[in-house]
C-alpha cells in the first residue's frame, strides 16, 4: 500500500495542475456569478495568498474570477476555495453512486471496494455546508482567540479528512489488486480522486494559513 501511495502522490504532482486548468471553467461558471475582472491590487492580494499554497499557480487561476470579492482577507480566500473544493467532492459523491449502480457484477472485492470509497466520500460530504458555516464565522471576526482556534481547528479537521479520504480511496483500490485496478469503473474512481484531491488540497493550505 506504501507503494500505491507514493505512485499516486507523484501521479498528482505530475497532473494536477492539467487537471485542474481542464476543470477551472465548469467550476467556476457553476458556483459564482460571473464577476468584473480584479483590479491589480486584488489580483496581487491574492497571488500573495496563493504563495502559501504547495498548488500555488493552480491556486491563483481557480480563484482569480473572484479576486475583487476577497477585500484583503486571507478567510475569504479560503471559504471561496473551500466552497469550490466541496461543491467538486459533491459532484464526486454523485459520481461514484452512479458507478455503484452500472458496476453490480464487477465482483465481490471491486463492489465492496467502490461501496468503502462512495460511503467514505458520501459520509464526509455532509459535513461541507458545517465547514463553510466554520469559515463564514472566521470571515465574519472571532472576538477571541481561542473561539479562532476552535473555529479553524474544525474546518482544518473537516478539510483533512476529505482530503485523506481520497487517499484512502485510491489505497484500498491498489490494495485490492491488480484485476480490481484495472477495472473501467475502478479507473473512473482512481481519475475522479486525483481530479478532486488538488482543490481539496488548495482550500487545506488556504484554511491552514488563516491567521487570528
Amino acid at each position: 500500500m506504501a507503494m500505491a501511495t507514493a505512485v499516486l502522490l507523484q501521479l498528482l504532482v505530475a497532473t494536477c495542475t492539467a487537471v485542474v486548468a481542464t476543470n477551472e471553467e465548469s467550476t467556476t461558471s457553476h458556483h459564482t456569478p460571473a464577476l468584473s475582472p480584479p483590479s491589480p491590487a486584488a489580483a496581487s492580494f491574492l497571488r500573495s495568498s496563493c504563495a502559501a499554497v504547495d498548488l500555488w499557480d493552480a491556486c491563483y487561476r481557480i480563484l482569480l474570477p473572484y479576486a475583487g470579492s476577497f477585500h484583503g482577507s486571507i478567510a475569504r480566500v479560503a471559504r471561496a476555495a473551500t466552497a469550490i473544493a466541496a461543491a467538486r467532492r459533491h459532484g464526486f459523491a454523485d459520481e461514484l453512486a452512479r458507478l455503484k449502480l452500472r458496476a453490480p457484477r464487477a465482483g465481490r472485492m471491486a463492489n465492496m471496494t467502490l461501496a468503502s470509497c462512495a460511503e467514505t466520500v458520501a459520509g464526509s460530504d455532509m459535513d461541507a455546508n458545517t465547514t463553510l458555516g466554520y469559515l463564514d464565522n472566521l470571515v465574519a471576526g472571532v472576538r477571541s482567540k481561542r473561539a479562532f482556534e476552535w473555529e479553524h481547528s474544525l474546518a482544518m479537521n473537516w478539510l483533512g479528512s476529505a482530503f485523506t479520504g481520497m487517499w484512502q480511496c485510491t489505497d484500498w483500490i491498489y490494495g485490492a489488486g491488480e484485476g480490481v485496478a484495472a477495472l473501467p469503473a475502478m479507473k473512473e474512481v482512481i481519475a475522479g480522486c486525483t481530479t478532486v484531491s488538488p482543490y481539496m488540497h488548495i482550500a487545506l493550505d488556504l484554511t491552514y494559513a488563516v491567521k487570528f
